[in-house]
């Protein structure tokens, strides 16, 4: 991420909605902060790259535990969008017409890897990571948890299921048990960010055609590009507040930080 364009937030932060600048002020520390309106710039920028449609003016349905779900405008595809945010990185993913969730852990934190495993792992999966070189253990672990946040996002259900009832592989990524029987139309994919961080894609076409996936970085200064033509005002910061004018959303914003700080 880049620390001199995220400073202080401002070109990203110029194309949240209210309520988003609401629950990014619920972040105590800076780079959390940081991250999360980095996640929420990038949905707004990949809309807009698809679309042409100006950053600021994409609206979103904000419930706690969900998903974002966009609120599509006539003549315009209907988009899915999905988001993740973690120490030093935001990832997002956009789809048309089909359900996708997308999730990235950082590796650095201490974690008990076998209370870990107890937690979240069906039993194929224990045994994959029990096949895996020891240095490499913590991450095919991770890998198997951002598979199944992944899938939870993508499916609407979030962690609902007992983690350890279901259960993928890795090579390659895929749904070998799932939770409802019906592991079919699903496009998996896990990815490696950065050294330090692992990722996983989940895709539902429903068995109709498989849809093409594209998975790169992206350019934060772009990103700045893409906002400055739809701030007439100079002062970012009266730009920001005139757009802030929703109580609807300062509503929304207020129940999600309820719903996820309460269980931390």
């Amino acid at each position: 991420m880049d620390d001199a364009l995220l400073k202080g937030g401002k070109p990203l932060c110029a194309m949240l909605d209210n309520g988003e600048q609401t629950r990014s002020g619920f972040f105590r520390q800076p780079d959390r902060r940081q991250e999360f309106i980095a996640a929420h710039a990038l949905v707004r920028s990949l809309l807009s790259a698809r679309t042409g449609f100006p950053p600021q003016r994409w609206r979103f349905r904000v419930k706690p535990g969900r998903r974002p779900e966009v609120e599509n405008h006539s003549g315009l595809p209907h988009f899915v969008v999905s988001l993740s945010h973690t120490r030093n990185l935001a990832i997002a993913a956009i789809a048309e017409g089909c359900a996708v969730g997308v999730d990235a852990e950082w590796l650095g934190r201490k974690r008990p890897l076998d209370g870990l495993l107890n937690f979240f792992c069906a039993p194929i999966e224990k045994q994959e990571i029990a096949a895996t070189p020891g240095t490499y253990r913590l991450r095919t672990a991770m890998s198997f948890w951002t598979l199944k946040e992944a899938y939870g996002k993508a499916t609407g259900h979030g962690l609902c299921y007992l983690l350890t009832s279901y259960g993928f592989t890795l090579t390659p990524p895929a749904l070998v048990q799932a939770p409802d029987g019906d592991g079919e139309g699903w496009l998996f994919r896990t990815f490696s960010p950065t050294p330090d961080h692992v990722a996983a894609l989940a895709v539902h076409h429903g068995g109709h055609r498989a849809p093409s996936i594209s998975i790169g970085p992206a350019d934060l200064h772009a990103m700045e590009d893409l906002v400055r033509p739809h701030v007439t005002k100079k002062d970012l910061y009266t730009a920001y507040h005139d757009m802030a004018a929703d109580e609807v959303r300062e509503s929304e914003a207020l129940d999600w930080a309820e719903v996820t700080f309460s269980r931390r």
